[in-house]
């Protein structure tokens, strides 16, 4: 389990559990298809309210009802809600990298035949020059 914060708002997640990898999903696809409903044209505050629907769909399927308004802290600012996807993105990218590097000492690592490992140490000491 990790911690992601967003200014005051905190929220325990573990991104290698099975159930919140269906969640993310399931958000990811929530927004999609809010982000459907956007208008393309109209007015400006029509179409920023469209987008931070598509947001509040996204943070409330994860975290549960109400999470939007307690990471918004009652404001309604699509520049917020980027800087929110934005920070909550940054996590799950470093916490991936952080299990793909914890993963890799178990994986099983195929070198290949002998002319295959001589090929590839040839090219790994040469830098590719012949």
């Amino acid at each position: 389990m990790s911690l992601w914060k967003f200014e005051d708002f905190k929220a325990e997640i573990d991104l290698t559990d099975v159930d919140v990898a269906e969640t993310l999903e399931l958000a990811h696809e929530k927004m999609n298809d809010e982000f459907k409903k956007v208008p393309a044209d109209g007015k400006t505050s029509e179409i920023y309210k469209a987008q931070i629907r598509c947001f509040t769909v996204f943070f409330d399927t994860i975290f549960g009802d109400g999470a939007t308004e307690q990471i918004m802290k009652g404001k309604r600012s699509l520049g917020k809600c980027l800087e929110a996807a934005d920070s909550f993105y940054s996590f799950i990218r470093a916490e991936d990298e952080k299990f793909g590097e914890a993963y890799d000492k178990y994986r099983v690592q195929n070198h290949g035949n002998r002319q295959q490992r001589r090929y590839q140490k040839y090219h790994k000491n040469n830098k590719g020059r012949r």
